[in-house]
């Protein structure tokens, strides 16, 4: 397996315009870019027919940033152009091609304070069946529809 790392905004110039890959995974990144759907046209034109993309963005929606909201302290990322939920993410990715299969929220590694470790084992199960709650989202989105139907069978 060869990885490549690049700006997902120059994305062709940092792998060529030949080549394909079979999967591409951009990491809480793409809630970054001025033009987010131009990215995901970039990603889509250097991935094979059969290729899958992985999108994982903060969640805009996470049951903390609404309580955050609610408490009249909730902030952005200072170098996020926008925010996103389950269904702007889903949204974006058909718009460009790709075929979300569904949504995930990350669970991060367990806490180490006592209180944390508890509400870590409280909230995992809940953020398991409600993704939309969850800090984190990552959607699995194949570019052929033929996979998304093979891969919802498989999960």
């Amino acid at each position: 397996m060869i990885l490549y790392e690049a700006d997902i905004e120059e994305l062709s110039s940092a792998v060529g315009t030949e080549r394909r890959f079979e999967a591409a995974v951009a990491g809480d990144a793409i809630e970054h870019p001025s033009n987010p759907g131009r990215a995901l046209h970039k990603i889509r034109r250097v991935s094979e027919p059969h290729g899958a993309h992985v999108l994982a963005s903060p969640n805009a929606f996470a049951a903390p940033n609404y309580v955050r909201f609610l408490s009249g302290r909730y902030r952005e990322g200072v170098d996020h152009a926008q925010s996103s939920n389950k269904r702007t993410l889903g949204s974006l990715a058909r718009r460009h091609g790709f075929f979300p299969i569904g949504a995930w929220t990350a669970l991060d590694r367990m806490p180490k304070s006592s209180l944390g470790r508890v509400v870590y084992r409280l909230a995992a199960p809940i953020l398991k069946l409600f993704p939309e709650l969850g800090g984190m989202l990552v959607i699995l989105a194949p570019r052929d529809v033929s996979l998304k139907a093979k891969m919802a069978v498989a999960s």
